[in-house]
């Protein structure tokens, strides 16, 4: 069996497959057997290594919550679903 990576123009892994015959394709890159590539890894073609992808770091939500504000709207919410639910009522629905 052959292991390859799959990789797109910008030289990222889009996929790894396992396949039972030689391949020569300039999108198929042929790995070792114990090799872990995964999606997302970018493909240095002048040193044939695989780089991880770099995840960066979720960024905060920095914008304030005034929670007198949020416990306004949420009444606001609840009449209205009562309101609803008391019509729905009133007509058979």
């Amino acid at each position: 069996m052959y292991k390859y990576a799959q990789i797109n123009e910008n030289n990222i892994v889009t996929g790894v497959s396992t396949l039972s015959g030689i391949v020569e394709l300039p999108t198929m890159i042929l790995l070792d057997e114990d090799a872990v590539i995964l999606p997302g890894c970018l493909y240095e073609p002048e040193s044939g290594e695989f780089t991880e992808p770099v995840v960066p770091e979720p960024t905060p939500n920095l914008t304030p919550v005034d929670p007198i504000q949020q416990l306004i709207e949420l009444q606001a919410q609840t009449v209205l679903n009562t309101e609803m639910l008391l019509l729905k009522k009133e007509i058979g629905i």
